[in-house]
């Protein structure tokens, strides 16, 4: 993905018209990096990630981080 942002020749018919849109809206963003990292080194965000999909709700507000996430953080840290 990061590739295809950096790449505005990049086309995919099935994507092209949801990745222009998010194109406009990254000019609006000053300042704005995007760099890979590859899913082994960002357990969080992929915690994060496998949790919203399996959500049946559109949104969720946590006043502390998901048990999930907490584990997940906590072996990070021992590393």
């Amino acid at each position: 993905m990061v590739d295809a942002f950096a790449n505005h020749a990049y086309s995919n018919t099935v994507v092209s018209s949801l990745m222009d849109d998010c194109r406009q809206l990254i000019i609006r963003i000053p300042q704005l990096n995007f760099s890979h990292v590859y899913r082994e080194a960002n357990k969080r965000a992929e915690c994060l990630a496998r949790l919203g999909f399996s959500l049946d709700v559109d949104f969720v507000l946590y006043s502390s981080p998901p048990e999930d996430l907490i584990s997940v953080y906590e072996a990070n840290c021992r590393r």
